[in-house]
C-alpha cells in the first residue's frame, strides 16, 4: 500500500519553473516589513531550510499611495526597494526553494500616515473613514501600478507573484508573453 502523503513531496510545476514540493507557505505579515530587512529574510530562509517548497512574502505595497504606516509590510515603491526584497528571495532560493511577492494596493483603506498621500479607492470615503478619493486614479492608475511593480519583481529574485487590491487576492496566472505575471527559477 503506497502513502497517501508522498504526493505533498513530489515535485510540482507552476508554469515555466518547478517547486520542489507541494508546501506553499501563503503571503502573511510578521511585522517586520521594509524596516526589518534581514531578520525577514532570516525568518523567510528558516521557512525554505524547514521544507517548504514556496516561501512568500506578506504584502508588498507597490505606491505611496497605498502606505499602511504605522504597520510595517514590504515595499515596492521604487527601485530603491528591490536590495531588501532580495535578500529575502536570495535566502529562500539557497535552501531550494521558489520565492513569492504579493503586490498589493490598498485602495481606500491605506491611511498613508507615512506619505502623507491621497487615499485611492473606488468609495469616497475608506473603512477607516479618514480620507478623500481622488477622481479618475481607479481606473487609470491601479492596474498600471501593479503592472509597473510587477516588472520590478523579478529584480527581486521572486517566483511566484500574486496581486492584491484591498480585499481581493487573486493569484495570477504566468503569462510570459504579455509580461502579466512572470515566474523565475531560483538563483543557482
Amino acid at each position: 500500500m503506497t502513502n497517501p502523503y508522498t504526493l505533498l513531496l513530489e515535485p510540482v510545476r507552476i508554469g515555466p519553473v518547478t517547486a520542489p514540493n507541494r508546501f506553499y507557505q501563503v503571503p502573511h505579515c510578521n511585522g517586520m516589513g521594509y524596516r526589518m530587512p534581514r531578520a525577514l529574510a532570516a525568518m523567510r530562509g528558516v521557512k525554505a531550510e524547514g521544507g517548504w517548497g514556496v516561501v512568500c512574502t506578506e504584502e508588498v505595497e507597490i505606491h505611496h499611495s497605498s502606505d499602511l504606516a504605522p504597520y510595517l509590510e514590504g515595499r515596492l515603491w521604487s527601485d530603491d526597494d528591490i536590495p531588501a526584497l532580495a535578500l529575502m528571495a536570495e535566502a529562500v532560493h539557497r535552501h531550494g526553494a521558489l520565492a513569492g511577492i504579493e503586490l498589493t494596493h490598498n485602495g481606500h483603506d491605506a491611511m498613508n500616515y507615512y506619505s502623507r498621500a491621497t487615499s485611492l479607492g473606488p468609495r469616497s470615503i475608506g473603512l477607516m473613514g479618514r480620507h478623500r478619493f481622488r477622481a479618475g486614479s481607479v481606473s487609470s492608475d491601479g492596474p498600471g501600478r501593479h503592472s509597473q511593480s510587477a516588472s520590478l519583481a523579478p529584480q527581486c529574485g521572486v517566483a511566484r507573484q500574486t496581486r492584491r487590491f484591498r480585499h481581493y487576492l487573486l493569484l495570477c496566472r504566468a503569462r510570459l508573453e504579455s509580461g502579466d505575471a512572470l515566474l523565475a527559477a531560483p538563483v543557482q
